[in-house]
């Protein structure tokens, strides 16, 4: 099976179109989507399996660059991804995040401040979409039980899931991003 590829995005302490970053970075996601967002920040896709490897390698890469990176996982670009970004590489530097980290990592330093740009995230979804993921969270990602527990045919609940996926670009189907819908469930809802 192959994998699915992410969404990634870099925050640097150095410009990201240095040709030393650049070709570090290029080899190692062996990206040809890679894009500059600003001077400091940039997005590649990659296989997601590349989060577990940079995890490993950014803080020897920083320390061997002398600059701080960040790397953050995240579903689409957004006012949530830029300001999990900047938390990130400003918090947790030389780290490759997902936005549901960061958004632990906040919350459990007090900071809420992230919570109005997690809400709008969901915003604008149907009470339906917002229900059939809910169900599908707490049937234990089991789309069986969760259209027997919202009392639909399980072709129509299929399609819902996949509706919600579409219009949030968030598959709840993968761990990390249905950590994060769980965090909108529990702290934005």
């Amino acid at each position: 099976m192959k994998e699915k590829w992410s969404l990634f995005f870099l925050r640097s302490g150095k410009e990201v179109s240095d040709p030393l970053f650049r070709r570090l970075f290029k080899d190692l996601t062996s990206s040809s989507s890679w894009s500059y967002i600003d001077k400091y920040v940039a997005s590649f896709s990659a296989p997601y399996s590349l989060i577990l490897t940079l995890q490993g390698l950014l803080p020897s890469i920083s320390e061997d660059l002398g600059y701080n990176i960040s790397v953050l996982l995240a579903h689409r670009e957004s006012l949530l991804t830029e300001h999990c970004l900047r938390s990130a590489y400003e918090n947790f530097p030389n780290a490759a995040l997902t936005i549901a980290d960061v958004l632990l990592k906040e919350f459990s330093f007090g900071d809420y401040s992230s919570l109005p740009l997690l809400k709008r995230e969901f915003s604008g979804l149907s009470q339906d979409l917002l229900l059939t993921a809910k169900a599908y969270l707490e049937s234990d990602l089991s789309a069986v039980r969760a259209s027997e527990a919202l009392y639909i045919h399980r072709n129509t609940f299929n399609y819902r899931l996949e509706r919600f996926i579409n219009e949030t670009s968030l598959d709840i189907r993968e761990f990390h991003n249905a950590l994060l819908f769980s965090l909108y469930l529990r702290f934005a809802n």
